[in-house]
């Protein structure tokens, strides 16, 4: 049961109405089971029963449902997962920045037998609540050794300040969240499959610095598990 808020605009009356099932097209169109139907006057019509704004938060829920059952779908080796495209958009990080609210979507390897801690920081700077927000800049950061590189679209200096208000309050910020993800992806058909390619290649296979690395990561091997394979 999906319970939306609609108007009518004939009866200038409000009410609410389970539509059922709700399905997402390709094209960002939504497509209801049941139509909304006017309790006073019976009407149907979409020209005539208007949603309200009321529905946001149903629908960024069902949004997001969507979005992560096409990225676990979709999931392969080597590509990075934004953390909130699992856990929702509630989780994203606030960021507060030269007197401007932005939020980060931040990206990461979830390959098991990866142990890279390198991830990839999208920022995006909040507008209005009734538009989408805008692209800023981004980085990679790597939250074991603490080096930015990368940078796209932002001052040298700058990065700095921003990693410092990160991890101010929680410096296990990062790492406590791709842990998660790696969790949640870990028995992933997909994730054991590669791990045994990974396992049983690595040792027959001489692999060149610059080449990518057979954990799937998506990153060169000198970057990645070069170093995890001396031990």
């Amino acid at each position: 049961m999906v319970l939306l808020y609609f108007k009518c605009k004939k009866c200038d009356k409000e009410f609410n109405f389970d539509i059922g099932k709700v399905k997402i097209n390709s094209n960002q169109t939504i497509d209801f089971q049941k139509e909304a139907a006017c309790p006073i006057c019976q009407e149907t019509s979409k020209e005539i029963i208007e949603m309200t704004k009321e529905n946001l938060a149903t629908f960024c829920k069902i949004y997001d449902e969507e979005e992560k059952k096409q990225i676990i779908k979709s999931y392969h080796l080597g590509k990075l997962v934004n953390y909130s495209s699992i856990f929702g958009r509630d989780s994203n990080i606030s960021l507060q920045f030269n007197s401007q609210d932005y939020y980060i979507l931040d990206n990461y390897c979830v390959a098991s037998n990866c142990n890279c801690s390198d991830i990839l920081i999208d920022v995006y700077k909040k507008k209005d609540k009734d538009k989408p927000a805008e692209f800023t800049f981004s980085f990679n950061f790597d939250y074991i050794s603490k080096k930015i590189s990368e940078v796209e679209c932002l001052e040298s200096g700058e990065f700095f300040d921003i990693n410092d208000r990160l991890l101010k309050e929680n410096p296990q910020l990062f790492e406590n969240r791709h842990n998660e993800l790696k969790n949640f992806f870990k028995d992933h058909p997909k994730n054991k499959v590669g791990g045994e390619l990974f396992k049983n290649k690595t040792s027959l296979i001489k692999i060149g610095r610059n080449e990518p690395c057979p954990c799937g990561s998506g990153k060169k091997y000198k970057k990645c598990c070069l170093d995890k394979d001396k031990i």
